[in-house]
C-alpha cells in the first residue's frame, strides 16, 4: 500500500506489463482455442497470468523426503534450491492446511540437466533468452515440484509443446461466477475522478486557487482511472484454480524455455505461487511495463508541476517543491538509462570495469535516495500546505452541484 501511496506509477507499470501480456498472446490462443474447441478470452488470459490454470503431474513422481531429493549444483549464491522450497511449503501446510504440492524427482533431474545445460554455453548464460540468469534460474526452480503454478505465456507454451493436450475448458460465465469485482464500483470511482477533472479545470480556467493536495489527488486519479479502464477484462480476487492434468513430464529442453517464459520477479520468492507484482512477458520476450512505467513516472511527475506558482507556507518550501517535482519526474528515467548496457555498445566496451561499475551503483543509490525523498516531502507538503490556503481557495463554483462525494 504505501509503495502505490509514494509511487503509484508502479501500479501503472504492472497493470500495462498484465494487458501487454494479453495482447500479444491473443492470436496464439485464438489458434489453440479453436484447435481444442475451447472458449478463451481476455479474461482467461488475465485468470492464467494470475496462476488460475496450474499444471499437475502424476503423483506416482513426486517425494517428499529431502534426503532422496538430487542435490542440484552451480545455482548461484542466494538462489532458493528445491530444498529450500519444500521446507518453505512445509511451513505454509503447516499454517493453512495441507497444499497439494511436492518435490517431482523426474522434474528435478530434468532441471539439474537443463541447468548444466546453460551453464555450458547451450544459451548465453547472462542473458537466456532476454531474461538474466538470475531470473531465468529462479523461474527454473519453481518447476521442481508435482504442480507448477504458471503465468500465460508458460501454459501456453506448454500446450505447444506437448505437457498438456488440451487448453482447460472453462465457460466465460463460470468465470465470471468467481470474479469478485465490482463493475459498479469501478464505475463510480471513474464518475468521481471526472468530477475532478472537470472541478479542478474550471478553479483553473477562473483563476481560482487551489490546494496542493487536489493535484497530487489529480495526479494519483490519473493513474488509477487509466489503470482501471486498461483492467477492465481482469478478474478480481478470484480464490480457485482449474488444475490440468500433465500428458508427459518435461525434458531439459522443455524445461529451459518454459523457465525463460515465466515473468519476472520470482527470484527470492520463498512459494510457488505467482506474486502480484509478477512483470509477465509477452510473445517476443520483452517486459515493456518497465518502459511504459518510466513514461508514466515522467508524467506524474510533471503534474505536480501544475502548483508551480502556488502559494506555500514559506519561500523554502516552494523552492522545495518545485525541486522536487522535476526529480520525480527525471529521476526514475534518468537511473534507467544509468543501468541500460547500452551506452556499453554506443562506446563499444566489451564490459564495465570495477571503477565504472562502483560508479553506477553508487549513482543509482543516490538517485532512489533523492527520488524517495522527494516524493515524502511532497507527500507531506500536500497535508502541511492545507493550514496556509490562500481565502480564494475556499471560494466554490458550480461544480459543486454536481453529483459526487465529498
Amino acid at each position: 500500500m504505501m509503495i502505490n501511496i509514494i509511487a503509484p506509477e508502479w501500479a501503472f507499470g504492472r497493470a500495462y506489463s498484465d494487458v501487454s501480456s494479453v495482447r500479444m498472446l491473443k492470436a496464439r490462443f485464438a489458434e489453440i482455442q479453436d484447435r481444442d474447441g475451447v472458449p478463451w478470452s481476455d479474461s482467461h488470459i488475465h485468470y492464467a497470468n494470475m496462476g488460475g490454470f496450474p499444471i499437475q503431474f502424476a503423483d506416482s513422481d513426486a517425494t517428499t523426503g529431502t534426503q532422496e531429493i538430487p542435490s542440484i549444483r552451480e545455482f548461484p549464491k542466494g538462489i532458493r534450491t528445491p530444498q529450500m522450497l519444500q521446507r518453505s511449503m512445509q511451513k505454509i501446510s503447516n499454517a493453512i492446511g495441507k497444499v497439494d504440492w511436492a518435490l517431482d524427482r523426474s522434474n528435478i533431474l530434468a532441471i539439474e540437466k537443463a541447468n548444466s545445460m546453460v551453464s555450458q554455453g547451450r544459451l548465453k548464460k547472462e542473458r537466456i533468452l532476454n531474461m538474466s540468469y538470475t531470473n531465468w534460474v529462479g523461474n527454473l526452480t519453481l518447476l521442481c515440484g508435482n504442480l507448477w503454478v504458471v503465468d500465460a505465456n508458460q501454459l501456453l507454451l506448454a500446450r505447444e509443446l506437448g505437457i498438456i493436450d488440451k487448453l482447460p475448458y472453462m465457460s466465460q460465465d463460470s468465470l465470471d461466477d468467481h470474479n469478485n469485482g465490482d463493475l459498479v464500483v469501478k464505475i463510480l470511482a471513474l464518475l468521481q475522478i471526472s468530477w475532478m477533472f472537470i472541478q479542478l479545470g474550471v478553479r483553473l480556467g477562473r483563476n481560482l486557487p487551489t490546494s496542493q493536495l487536489e493535484i497530487f489527488t489529480l495526479s494519483s486519479a490519473i493513474c488509477s482511472s487509466i489503470i482501471y479502464i486498461m483492467l477492465i477484462d481482469k478478474p478480481q480476487d478470484v480464490r480457485i484454480s482449474y488444475t490440468i492434468k500433465a500428458v508427459r513430464h518435461p525434458s531439459a529442453e522443455d524445461l529451459i524455455y518454459m523457465a525463460s517464459a515465466g515473468p519476472v520477479g520470482n527470484v527470492f520468492k520463498s512459494n510457488v505461487w505467482i506474486p502480484n507484482d509478477a512483470m509477465h512477458r509477452d510473445a517476443i520476450g520483452k517486459v515493456p511495463g518497465y518502459i511504459m512505467s518510466l513514461a508514466y513516472f515522467f508524467a506524474f511527475g510533471a503534474t505536480h508541476c501544475v502548483a508551480w506558482n502556488f502559494e506555500f507556507p514559506t519561500a523554502v518550501e516552494r523552492l522545495l517543491w518545485r525541486l522536487s517535482s522535476v526529480v520525480t519526474a527525471v529521476a526514475l528515467p534518468v537511473a534507467y538509462l544509468i543501468s541500460d548496457p547500452i551506452w556499453l555498445k554506443i562506446f563499444k566496451l566489451e564490459s564495465q570495469s570495477k571503477i565504472l561499475e562502483l560508479v553506477e551503483g553508487s549513482l543509482l543509490i543516490l538517485i532512489v535516495v533523492v527520488f524517495i525523498l522527494a516524493r515524502l516531502f511532497i507527500t507531506v507538503e500536500v497535508v502541511r500546505s492545507l493550514a496556509f490556503l490562500p481565502p480564494g481557495a475556499f471560494i466554490g463554483t458550480w461544480t459543486a452541484n454536481i453529483p459526487h462525494v465529498g
